[in-house]
């Protein structure tokens, strides 16, 4: 075994075999042989292999103490040595409007809906009151925790529901959030690796370094100081993010990262306890989501049929928009969705595309900015697709 500074190298068992023959014909002379399946070979093939496991244990032990190439919980022991802590798993999130024939409430998780199409369940995440108006936005979340799809409302069905009442869905799912399965280990190096890069002295880079692990991506978490923004006085702070977390656990992780004395701004505070019981407001700026509509024209092959074309290209953007961070201050070109739209099969060409804000008042154009309190969410409602 060889431990360079490029790495380590094991020995081949062979290898090893053929070491302990040479260390005995210095000894005992170079006309020394060894008879196979003989007594002195036995021992040999013995000793090297007790050898070669002793170099893969320790070469096992090596690789989990380096933060590049450890794994598993190995991994999680070192990465958390820094304050870094792997991301769990998270269900899929929305909000469905149902509506019933008589007023009643119901605990959360005894709604169940499924999905006809992938058989994936989702269930009311808290309990709900039906009034007199017997119509209420309610919380769904995943079954299982991951990255499942939530379909349009054709594809949903109420499996389950309480008490035998008749519940009925009126609405298509809105604020619709994915969910993620938990972070693999090279998500995990690699989220290291971004920190290690942006961490440095200082109270702004600490504070980043603390926070990010409260948010789906680093480019979700900014921090502007006098430094950077003139606005700001000396002695001040503002912390923008999209928290992947609740406000007050964010607000937590806020007041134990800045210290005592730097002043804080924002659109929300959280009122947090100290180690001596008192209450402490906590304020950030909470990034505000923009709705994004993409409008495009799309030109189709022979012999397709338009809704099976158009279904694959909503279906093909939305696995491009789960792939593709995009953070605060992005700027958004209408031409990154031309390639994924030409993927699919049907499709043509693309004649023209646009993109715009959610809204009235707002006109399509091939770029959009973002300021740095605002994140572009892009949905599959939002997509309109034209024929030629």
């Amino acid at each position: 075994m060889d431990i360079t500074k490029t790495g380590l190298s094991l020995d081949l068992l062979q290898d090893k075999i053929n070491d302990n023959i040479g260390y005995l014909k210095d000894i005992l002379g170079s006309d020394f042989t060894v008879r196979p399946e003989g007594v002195i070979d036995n021992i040999i093939v013995s000793i090297s292999i007790m050898q070669y496991l002793i170099d893969s244990e320790f070469a096992y032990l090596i690789k989990q103490y380096d933060p590049m190439t450890a794994d598993g919980k190995y991994l999680d022991a070192l990465y958390r040595r820094t304050g870094l802590f792997r991301r769990e798993a998270a269900p899929s999130t929305f909000t469905l409007r149902i509506q019933t024939e008589s007023s009643c409430s119901i605990q959360a998780g005894s709604l169940v809906i499924s999905d006809l199409k992938e058989a994936n369940l989702f269930v009311n995440s808290e309990d709900i009151i039906f009034d007199e108006l017997l119509i209420q936005d309610v919380a769904f979340e995943s079954v299982i925790s991951d990255n499942i799809n939530v379909p349009p409302v054709s594809s949903l069905k109420i499996l389950e529901s309480p008490q035998d009442l008749i519940f009925n869905i009126a609405g298509e799912p809105v604020n619709v959030n994915l969910g993620r399965s938990v972070e693999s280990d090279d998500e995990f190096r690699k989220r290291f690796l971004d920190l290690k890069n942006i961490i440095k002295r200082g109270t702004k880079n600490s504070v980043i370094k603390t926070l990010s692990a409260y948010v789906e991506d680093i480019s979700h978490l900014a921090i502007y100081d006098a430094n950077s923004d003139e606005n700001i006085p000396a002695g001040a702070i503002e912390i923008v993010a999209k928290p992947s977390v609740s406000d007050e656990i964010f607000a937590n992780a806020i007041f134990a990262a800045i210290p005592v004395g730097i002043k804080l701004s924002g659109n929300t505070t959280v009122t947090v306890s100290s180690s001596e019981g008192q209450d402490i407001p906590v304020t950030y700026y909470k990034a505000i989501n923009v709705p994004i509509q993409i409008k495009a024209v799309i030109k189709r092959k022979p012999n397709t049929y338009q809704n099976a074309v158009f279904n694959s290209v909503k279906e093909r953007l939305v696995d491009f928009f789960d792939t593709n961070i995009f953070g605060l201050m992005s700027t958004v070109g209408s031409s990154i969705f031309i390639v994924p739209i030409q993927e699919v099969n049907g499709v043509d060409a693309v004649v023209s595309i646009g993109i715009k804000r959610v809204g009235n008042g707002f006109e399509y154009s091939e770029i959009l900015n973002f300021s740095k309190y605002e994140i572009p969410v892009f949905s599959f409602e939002n997509i309109e697709l034209i024929d030629e």
